[in-house]
């Protein structure tokens, strides 16, 4: 009985792990959305890009795991991305609305107006007068005295509350008055309405072009920008809302526009 020589197996080839597609789409908003959480006013953009980017993260990670994709490192990129975008929206949210509840509770109640009585008039006759020069005193006009300035605040309630919150804004950061504006009549903002937030705004003594200034620092400390795009960002209105002038005067004055 003659020996037949089996033919060597042939592996099978290895299939290639498809891509991690949760993961990769995980990076890409985990990363837009801790760009947008630095940026103040659009930073509310930021809270559901972190938070898909988060989930898609974890799947993709979850996916690697288990062999069903591949770029592990990428998923878990990506979720680490997207809990820091996470952390600073939330950091954020509690500076602004700390801010707003110290701006109401530290409102002093309206002073109230205090009506000034005139004084009784007493006429006093010498016993040398006459009769007619007596009388003539008697019925003289007595002039009431200048009344007193009143204590009452310069504007309703509603618009010192206003000015008080826009205030605080201001101090924690830079604003254009078309921001500010929005910030303080927007439902994701403090929801005052619209002629009281530009009133309140409208009465105090801000200057624009320091703002502009600070918030081009402000960018430039996290990022770089080409001079015209400094400007744009300054200007547009998905940016911060200063007019042209005020974007120009305020990118000039950075390292981005020498």
């Amino acid at each position: 009985m003659s020996y037949v020589p089996m033919p060597p197996s042939v592996p099978m080839p290895v299939a290639n792990q498809p891509k991690n597609g949760p993961g990769t789409a995980g990076f890409v908003l985990g990363l837009i959305g801790l760009i947008f959480a630095f940026i103040p006013i659009i930073g509310i953009v930021a809270w559901p890009l972190t938070i898909l980017g988060l989930i898609f993260g974890i799947v993709g990670t979850l996916r690697a795991n288990r062999g069903q994709a591949s770029n592990k490192g990428l998923a878990i990129t990506a979720v680490v991305l997207s809990a820091i975008g996470l952390v600073i929206c939330v950091l954020w949210t509690a500076a602004f609305g700390k801010a707003v509840n110290d701006a109401a509770n530290g409102m002093p109640a309206a002073a109230l107006t205090s009506s000034v009585a005139a004084p009784d008039h007493v006429q006093t006759t010498s016993p040398n007068l006459n009769d007619a020069a007596a009388s003539a005193a008697a019925t003289a006009p007595v002039e009431p005295p200048a009344p007193t300035t009143s204590e009452a605040p310069k504007f309703p309630p509603q618009v010192e509350q206003a000015r008080a919150s826009a205030q605080n804004y201001l101090s924690f950061t830079a604003f254009s008055r078309n921001g500010l504006i929005r910030q303080l009549s927007s439902s994701a903002g403090d929801g005052f309405p619209k002629d009281v937030a530009t009133q309140a705004v409208d009465s105090l003594s801000v200057d624009w072009n320091a703002q502009a200034v600070k918030s081009a620092e402000n960018y430039l400390s996290f990022t770089s920008f080409s001079c015209s795009g400094l400007k744009q960002q300054l200007s547009s209105s998905a940016g911060d809302g200063f007019t042209k002038a005020q974007a120009a005067y305020g990118a000039g004055q950075t390292a981005a526009c020498k």
